[in-house]
């Protein structure tokens, strides 16, 4: 679920609709087709209902074949792998000493404020127990929540944040 998170929030971030496309087409690995347009040369003697997989093959000309970059673009190209520290950074950047109002949080940085939402959304899928506490964890970082009163704003460098004040405790992973 983390992933979809994720990732939906690379689409909401793309800079124009060619971004998100070229992110869509590197997540799936789907590409067009480059090969549609071409049919049997007598099409009347296959019928419309025939499977692709019982129809007579079709000359593919050894241009549609290639599979360099031109045509493939990055299909399989896979992120590079961040090191720990930078993965550990934010969580020390919004680590509580005990339960506070999310209202009284400073201006975060763009990564730790992406990593407390990712984390409230986490807690939020949680099923509460019965004093209304929701708890979740990301694997580096644990979070309780609770009793949101009012609304708390938030300043990060893209813009202001307004959600619920809820009652975090945010502490490394247990």
């Amino acid at each position: 679920m983390t992933d979809f998170r994720a990732l939906a929030r690379r689409f909401a971030t793309a800079a124009t609709d060619e971004d998100a496309h070229r992110l869509f087409n590197e997540t799936f690995g789907l590409q067009p087709a480059r090969h549609a347009h071409l049919a049997h040369p007598d099409e009347e003697l296959i019928p419309s209902t025939t499977s692709w997989h019982d129809a007579p093959p079709v000359k593919v000309p050894p241009r549609l074949k290639r599979t360099d970059k031109e045509y493939l673009g990055t299909i399989g190209k896979v992120p590079p792998v961040r090191r720990k520290h930078q993965n550990e950074q934010p969580r020390a950047d919004f680590t509580t000493n005990g339960p506070i109002r999310i209202s009284r949080l400073k201006e975060l940085d763009e990564s730790t404020f992406q990593e407390l939402l990712d984390l409230i959304a986490r807690a939020l899928s949680a099923k509460p127990d019965e004093t209304g506490t929701r708890t979740a964890n990301n694997g580096r970082t644990h979070i309780t929540l609770r009793d949101a009163r009012g609304n708390a704003t938030i300043e990060t460098p893209k813009g202001t944040f307004t959600g619920p004040d809820f009652l975090i405790d945010v502490r490394g992973a247990r």
